[in-house]
């Protein structure tokens, strides 16, 4: 094989991006054949050792898809990349394969569980709106919705862009910590700030919003911008009901 960049290498060994790659080089956690790697230089992949951080990279091993979680913390992007500059979802991973992708967004003041992963009908099953994957929210409010409000919730409203209807739509509490109505609402579609929306159509202000769960993936105790990989019982679960709707 002929000698290519070492960053390009390192992109198609799961290590992110070239740019990424290219950090990952200067700051001297890239060895090859027992020397620290330089930025710009070449390699053969199939004739020398890669090691990042000390751990030998499979160059050549068929790589199994890759799914995981993240809790998203307000404020950051989902998005490869942001012509403002302002912090992605991808720069809360320290590496990730160039093809790993998102499960419909969550906008900038969203907080929550958000599921990236490589393997494309995965994220056809989350995603796809014929599959109505169920997406499980807990909004904070300064007044709570009144019982007529979740009525008409749970019977559908009509929005710009058409008909939206919450499966459930209820007060939980108010919270300890800001004194704010905790109200949980589940949909089964991800159109853009739907929830947002919907509330906004009683005069609901919406002061914080927070994804919990979306199918039979449950966020649990995950702290803010940290990720945790689906096992393959919860990766089985959303195939099973990918594939009921497929049949």
């Amino acid at each position: 094989m002929a000698t290519i960049r070492i960053q390009k290498i390192l992109s198609a060994a799961g290590l992110g991006s070239r740019r990424a790659a290219e950090k990952l080089i200067k700051d001297g956690r890239i060895v090859i054949d027992g020397k620290a790697a330089i930025l710009g230089a070449k390699a053969d992949p199939a004739n020398c050792e890669i090691f990042f951080d000390g751990k030998l990279l499979a160059l050549n091993a068929k790589k199994s898809n890759l799914t995981l979680v993240i809790n998203k913390p307000r404020g950051v992007i989902v998005s490869r990349q942001d012509d403002r500059r302002r912090r992605t979802v991808f720069d809360l991973l320290e590496t990730f394969p160039p093809n790993l992708s998102y499960a419909g967004r969550l906008d900038r003041d969203t907080s929550g569980l958000l599921i990236l992963s490589t393997d494309g009908k995965l994220l056809q099953y989350l995603s796809h709106p014929k599959f109505g994957m169920q997406k499980e929210y807990v909004a904070s409010l300064l007044n709570p919705i009144n019982a007529q409000e979740c009525l008409q919730l749970m019977k559908g409203i009509d929005l710009q862009d058409g008909f939206a209807r919450a499966s459930v739509a209820e007060n939980i509490g108010v919270s300890e910590n800001s004194g704010l109505h905790l109200f949980r609402i589940v949909v089964h579609e991800g159109r853009n700030r739907i929830v947002r929306r919907m509330l906004a159509n009683f005069g609901v202000k919406v002061i914080r919003l927070h994804r919990v769960s979306m199918g039979p993936i449950k966020l649990g105790r995950l702290k803010p911008g940290k990720t945790r990989d689906l096992s393959h019982r919860e990766i089985g679960e959303i195939r099973q009901i990918g594939k009921s709707v497929d049949s």
